[in-house]
């Protein structure tokens, strides 16, 4: 379990006023963008152990509960204030890798606030020429207060992606669609 964290001591006032320590001793696990994620006192190794498993918990894979493309589900988004993910697959490797970069637990965390929705591409097909796709895999993130269309793709990821393209395209449609909030 421990070659999933990374530990550092707390010894200086600075350091515990920074990560927020109010009662030690104390376990506080942060995710790769220093967020807290778990927070537990601790006072023997088998507390300390409970407290990396709990962390661990938070911060694990989640497949995505994809839905199938309609003009319904942009309408559903729009009203729910949540960013779309649009994801042209075919079934091929790369389709398969995109798919399960997208379940990464680095954006597991982005997971609530987005609709996820997913069309067998289709060369030429009517929603392929309604978004501009050409090819599988293609990702879009599109801001669903736009008509559905090209001009409300915020960002277009072709190809096989990393998680962390996907994790910088989300948190530019999230601002994207704050902005609109205001």
């Amino acid at each position: 379990m421990n070659r999933d964290f990374i530990f550092v001591r707390c010894g200086d006032k600075a350091t515990a006023v920074e990560v927020g320590a109010k009662a030690p001793p104390e376990i506080i696990i942060f995710d790769g963008d220093g967020e807290e994620i778990h927070r537990q006192g601790v006072r023997d190794t088998a507390s300390v152990e409970d407290a990396m498993k709990r962390g661990l918990d938070k911060y694990v894979p989640r497949e995505i509960d994809w839905q199938e493309y309609s003009p319904e589900k942009l309408v559903e988004a729009r009203e729910s204030e949540s960013l779309v993910v649009i994801a042209f697959t075919d079934g091929k490797k790369s389709s398969v890798y995109n798919l399960e970069a997208l379940e990464n637990r680095s954006l597991v965390k982005l997971h609530d606030r987005i609709t996820f929705l997913k069309v067998d591409f289709v060369r030429r097909g009517h929603v392929e020429t309604e978004w501009k796709v050409g090819s599988a895999p293609t990702i879009l993130v599109v801001d669903p207060r736009k008509d559905p269309g090209y001009r409300a793709v915020v960002s277009k990821l072709q190809g096989k992606k990393s998680w962390r393209s996907f994790k910088k395209s989300f948190e530019k449609g999230l601002r994207v669609l704050a902005k609109e909030l205001k």
